[in-house]
């Protein structure tokens, strides 16, 4: 996705189980790609409800872990500010977020093309030549 001037990577992957490391995939997604931001997440079914349980819900839910990466030159993005209210945490170039999303992997898709949205919407508009140049020159 381009907005602003600014490359953003979204990647959003279904697994059977949850992975170690995936922080570092994000960072190594970053460094490997020529994107300016990178937002990782990651699905993974939650636990069968326990036996006895009324009901069984149509879509189980799933975790989802959400990990932002972006260059110190992208001004602007927070995935701190981003996962904060999530519950998550970290730095503002450098945060995640583990969230447990009911509605299973639609719902997770759907919540992940959201912050994806909202840090497109974070990334201020890009300085024109215009902006940054004296009209008067004077020889």
């Amino acid at each position: 996705r381009e907005t602003q001037g600014a490359l953003l990577g979204a990647v959003l992957l279904d697994l059977p189980e949850t992975q170690p490391g995936l922080s570092s995939v994000a960072t190594e997604l970053l460094e490997l790609s020529n994107c300016d931001a990178v937002l990782l997440a990651v699905s993974t079914p939650l636990k069968a409800p326990p036996q006895g349980a009324q009901f069984e819900p149509l879509e189980p839910p799933v975790q989802l872990v959400v990990i932002g990466r972006a260059r110190g030159r992208l001004d602007g993005v927070s995935f701190r500010a981003l996962f904060e209210p999530l519950g998550g945490g970290g730095h503002a170039k450098a945060a995640a977020a583990t969230l447990r999303v009911s509605g299973g992997r639609g719902a997770a898709a759907r919540l992940f093309e959201e912050l994806a949205e909202a840090v497109e919407q974070m990334v201020p508009a890009a300085a024109r030549a215009a902006d940054v140049m004296t009209r008067d020159v004077v020889c």
